[in-house]
């Protein structure tokens, strides 16, 4: 089982989604339209690329490309909703996109996401390709911990 650097995960966990943010831009009206309809991330990257041609994981990886970020990176946040574009067993974009994948699904289980989880999400995609001992319930026991902690600390 490999490692996920943390400032890798720091960086991906912030910038994973930026997509979303240039595609309300670029059509405010239309991807805010996207958005509510689409009610969780599977149906909205379906509703991207048949708008745009492309998803919000790939707007970001352009942009993270652009800016010249690691490589690791790049890779990882353009497959955070699309886990299988991370193919090469045991990568550190793997790893790192899996990561952000459980982060994004506990958020949404707690609320703290625009959109829902894909019906039938149990996170054992994303645990399968980190290569690790973890389990879910262990995952929601240690978030649900850290944002007791975090209590009153407005989000």
């Amino acid at each position: 089982m490999g490692r996920v650097a943390v400032e890798d995960a720091y960086a991906a966990g912030l910038l994973h989604d930026l997509g979303m943010v240039l595609l309300l831009r670029a059509d405010p009206e239309g991807y805010e339209t996207l958005v509510a309809e689409s009610g969780d991330y599977d149906t909205l990257a379906e509703a991207e690329r048949a708008r745009f041609g492309f998803d919000h994981g790939d707007a970001t990886a352009a942009v993270a490309l652009h800016w010249n970020l690691p490589e690791v990176l790049v890779a990882a946040v353009g497959a955070v909703h699309r886990l299988e574009r991370v193919a090469e067993e045991g990568s550190a974009p793997r790893r790192l996109a899996a990561c952000i994948t459980l982060a994004d699904g506990l958020c949404a289980e707690r609320g703290l996401s625009p959109l829902a989880l894909p019906p039938g999400w149990d996170g054992s995609e994303a645990l399968a390709l980190l290569e690790s001992d973890l389990d879910l319930e262990t995952l929601r026991q240690v978030a649900g911990e850290s944002l007791s902690q975090e209590e009153g600390v407005p989000i």
